[in-house]
């Protein structure tokens, strides 16, 4: 899929929620649009699993980047998440 370009009419809403992105930031897909965790010139990276170390705010945990993988490796996903709440 390409990257939303910035004079995308769908860029606006989510600007308001979310502050400035640079271009290629966003991408559509099937359940709307997910962050992705690199730039398009670069190879894929794995999942990326955030919490109160990385942004201070407990017992938050954020995961991004989880792509089709991410349903083989949901159960050890969960288990991660619920070892950091």
């Amino acid at each position: 899929m390409e990257a939303i370009p910035s004079h995308c009419t769908l860029q606006p809403p989510v600007l308001e929620l979310t502050g400035p992105h640079p271009d290629g930031a966003l991408q559509p897909a099937y359940a709307g649009v997910r962050a992705r965790i690199f730039a398009p010139t670069q190879a894929a990276a794995d999942f990326r699993i955030d919490d109160a170390h990385t942004h201070g705010v407990p017992p938050v945990v954020n995961l991004f980047g989880i792509e089709s993988p991410g349903l083989t490796a949901s159960l050890a996903i969960a288990s991660e998440v619920a070892a950091r709440s």
